[in-house]
């Protein structure tokens, strides 16, 4: 099963989330060790079931811009740049449709915000990798310096 990172955002809760990723809350809860799922706080990441060649797509809304958008759907803006063949990443405009997840060659690749305490070995681990598939994928040059 692919995963989609999902930082948590001011207004979420389990519900909405799920409505957003076409899954249900118990599956949330289930890969995210959650007991009550009233208790989920700004800024935490979660991982999202997902079908590899699901696409999700997006309704940008004022105030949006592709850095906003990449973190709430556990992104990067290179990414949707990419997705959607945005030649200029600062001109999206509100009620433009853009895909934030799917295939395009990369079928289970996710992002990852790094917390505190995390190294490259405790991500792999977590994420069923290698330390060296991690730098390789990020061009990271010291496995014992990330941020």
């Amino acid at each position: 099963m692919a995963f989609i990172s999902y930082t948590v955002q001011s207004g979420d809760n389990l519900t909405s989330i799920a409505n957003e990723f076409d899954t249900n809350i118990q599956n949330i809860q289930n890969y995210n060790s959650i007991i009550n799922p009233d208790n989920i706080n700004v800024g935490d990441v979660l991982k999202i079931p997902s079908e590899s060649t699901h696409v999700t797509n997006y309704v940008v809304q004022y105030g949006d811009n592709l850095n906003s958008i990449a973190n709430k759907f556990g992104t990067t803006p290179d990414r949707l740049q990419s997705l959607n063949n945005i030649v200029d990443p600062d001109y999206i405009q509100v009620g433009q449709t853009i895909q934030v997840s799917g295939s395009q060659n990369e079928s289970n690749q996710s992002s990852y915000t790094v917390q505190y305490g995390d190294s490259l070995e405790s991500i792999a681990n977590k994420f069923g990798t290698t330390v060296d598939q991690l730098q390789s994928l990020n061009n990271i040059a010291n496995p014992d310096y990330i941020q």
